[in-house]
Formats: C-alpha cells, structure tokens, sequence
C-alpha cells in the first residue's frame, strides 16, 4: 500500500473512532425555533386601527396595529401580525402568532376602527417540531386555530 493509501485510511480509521467515542450518530443543524399558536383569520384590509384581545387561558393579551403605530406595540406583547398586500398594494392582515406560549384554550377578538371583524374561541392542537432533525435539539410545539 502507497503512503497515500496508509494516510486515507488512518484518517478514515481516526474519524470513526472520534464518532464513536464522542457519541455522534446523528448529524444535527443549529437551526432555532420557538414555540407558538398561529391564529388564521379571514384576511382583511387594514384601513385604520385594528385592536387584538386575546385570553390565553387565564392571561390577557392586548395590542393594537395600524399603518402609522407600526408592529412594536404587538411585539413587545409576543404578537407578531401576519400582513401582506395585495396585487393593488393594499395592506392586510393574514392572522397572527402567539409565540412564547402554549395555551389549552383560547379567546380572541379582533376590532378595526372598533367594529367587530373575527372572535372566537377554540382549543389549539400541538405538533413538535425538532428543525435539526429527530431527536437533536431544540423542539418546539407549534399549535393552530382557524376563526
């Protein structure tokens, strides 16, 4: 066997063991993730304020959203609104994510300029999601609702 062969081989030999003796059977990314409950509502213009009031089970969540307030408001309450625009450019609002919390039920109501536009309660069902793969680190739930 050349001297090249030998080299191969070794260092073949070399990354085996390492993996044995470190307990690596698994590849796993450093993806993050968080955990949360997606909120679809029935898509709609945001012409104006639109009030967010949701009960997640026993804690009150408030905030509001337009144009000219920007998501901060929201944020800072760990609501982030889910908004596109349209062909024509007009701003709506998709749903929101509740992140940071898993609760087992919930309330929401949601207002533009005050007027009623969707509420509802209902009980999220959770998956886990594990983003480096099965079994590595972190899993996150991730739960949904339709109103």
């Amino acid at each position: 066997m050349n001297s090249l062969g030998r080299w191969a081989g070794w260092a073949a030999s070399g990354a085996v063991a390492l993996g044995l003796l470190s307990g690596c059977d698994k590849s796993c990314t450093e993806m993050g993730c968080v955990d949360l409950v997606r909120v679809e509502l029935t898509p709609f213009e945001v012409q104006g304020e639109v009030q967010l009031s949701v009960r997640a089970d026993e804690a009150l969540i408030e905030c509001r959203y337009s144009q000219a307030l920007g998501e901060a408001n929201c944020e800072a309450q760990d609501v982030w609104l889910r908004l596109d625009r349209t062909a024509a450019g007009a701003l709506r609002l998709l749903g929101f994510d509740l992140v940071h919390r898993l609760p087992a039920r919930l309330t929401v109501s949601v207002t533009l300029e005050g007027a009623p536009v969707a509420s509802g309660a209902a009980a999220p069902s959770y998956d886990v999601f594990e983003p480096n793969g099965p079994g590595c680190p972190p899993a996150c739930s991730v739960g949904s609702v339709e109103l």
